[in-house]
């Protein structure tokens, strides 16, 4: 791209770089196709031998320099529609990707690709996973624990002595192009393993062999597998079997109700708001004679169960100095915290302009629609779950991309917006206040 096209984007709107955007994935799609339909006549008439090449694959590489993985790609989807023609009008409408083609495609019949293709439309290639686990289920692997060889660091290896990789053949089966051969070697000291001098394919962390039933393969140091061995021995009269995924299926289950109750405060002895306010206003006319510098510097710590969330009401109802003020501590009080995660799922509720709503589910915080640092309030009305991206995204509309980029970046004080501009010494009525969620 040019300078002068780039000049050029950066003057558009908005609105109008996103409509350009979707015209580009249009007309994108619609030419993948058409690549797909020429790449399939192409290998049909075998022209790539008449210009001297061994095979379609060594044609796409070398003469119009694509790489490998997407050679691979585009030369099993062709030879795919080939077979099925209806996959060309998918591919052209958006609704099948390369990847969902390559893995779909020694699953395709004659008399199942049609409504094996609808249900992998608009599917992501995790999607498609699971669909073809369910139309092709794999049997249960065996828990077992194993020794992996000793690896030691050495010079760096020549290129003679590099474990050679097999190449890529177009006549291969579809799924020997799914992965790759990885070998974790850092520039400086690359690691080798005398006792396995083959390369080892590295299989997916998480894959599913048949409905609801999933392989995972995971590496552990010492500690942890001799506490994995001491827990075998521990609950040998529970677990005669002593499996190792029922171990760690339990462990899971306690880890996930534990940061549940550290994240969203979920707990099976929860209070509701309603009767934790109740008891927060009655500890609070009693404990009006505090000190308030005590009050304001004490920290709030993770509620576990229905008297801690009542404690922590307590504290914040007695920090709050009138209805009218803002909360001078930005933690979110138990109860709160409880219902907007309920409410909202425990995923990100930012909705665009056309009511799509974001899905993400890592690294969720809890967002203030009418900032903290502008005298939001903890209510649940103004609160609601956000990923870090859209938290971020909200921050630069709310006080300015400059100044959040600075903020992040550790350039500039901490302040707040008043009336457009941050202030400079950060404090409100002698408090410290926070400027972004």
């Amino acid at each position: 791209m040019d300078t002068n096209s780039r000049s050029t984007l950066s003057a558009l709107s908005p609105l109008q770089l996103l409509n350009h955007l979707d015209d580009l994935v249009r007309r994108d799609r619609r030419m993948t196709a058409e690549m797909l339909g020429v790449i399939a006549e192409v290998d049909r008439r075998k022209l790539w031998a008449a210009q001297a090449f061994p095979s379609m694959f060594e044609f796409c590489v070398k003469r119009f320099r694509m790489s490998e993985a997407v050679s691979g790609k585009r030369i099993w989807a062709a030879r795919t529609a080939r077979r099925f023609p209806v996959i060309f009008a998918m591919v052209a409408r958006g609704e099948l990707h390369l990847s969902a083609i390559h893995q779909l495609a020694k699953h395709l019949t004659d008399d199942n690709h049609l409504a094996l293709l609808q249900r992998a439309t608009h599917k992501t290639s995790r999607e498609i996973e699971l669909l073809v686990a369910e139309i092709a289920p794999k049997p249960d692997v065996p828990s077992r624990i194993r020794a992996l060889p000793r690896r030691q660091e050495t010079s760096a290896p020549s290129h003679a002595q590099l474990p050679a990789t097999a190449p890529w053949s177009p006549m291969a089966p579809p799924e020997s192009t799914t992965g790759a051969a990885f070998v974790s070697t850092p520039p400086a000291a690359p690691i080798v393993s005398p006792a396995a001098p083959k390369v080892r394919k590295l299989s997916k962390p998480i894959v599913p062999l048949s409905p609801k039933r999933y392989k995972l393969e995971i590496t552990v140091d010492q500690a942890t597998h001799d506490t994995l061995r001491m827990l075998e021995d521990l609950l040998g009269h529970q677990l005669p079997s002593a499996d190792p995924a029922v171990i760690v299926s339990r462990a899971l289950e306690l880890l996930l109700a534990e940061t549940l109750k550290k994240k969203a405060a979920l707990t099976g002895r929860a209070r509701s708001r309603g009767r934790s306010v109740g008891r927060c206003n009655a500890a609070a006319a009693r404990s009006r004679s505090d000190s308030a510098d005590k009050t304001q510097d004490r920290t709030v710590g993770t509620p576990h169960d229905s008297h801690a969330d009542s404690r922590e009401d307590s504290r914040h109802r007695r920090r709050e100095h009138s209805p009218d003020s803002s909360p001078p501590t930005r933690s979110i009080p138990a109860a709160i915290r409880r219902e907007v995660w309920q409410r909202d799922g425990g995923r990100c509720a930012f909705v665009d302009p056309r009511g799509h709503r974001c899905d993400a589910t890592r690294v969720v915080e809890y967002h203030h629609k009418k900032p903290f640092g502008k005298g939001g309030r903890h209510e649940p009305d103004n609160i609601a779950l956000r990923c870090r991206a859209h938290n971020q995204y909200q921050a630069d509309l709310d006080f300015g991309r400059e100044f959040m980029d600075g903020r992040r970046r550790g350039n500039m004080p901490r302040g707040m917006f008043e009336g457009g501009c941050p202030k400079a010494d950060g404090r409100v009525d002698g408090r410290r206040i926070a400027v972004f969620d």
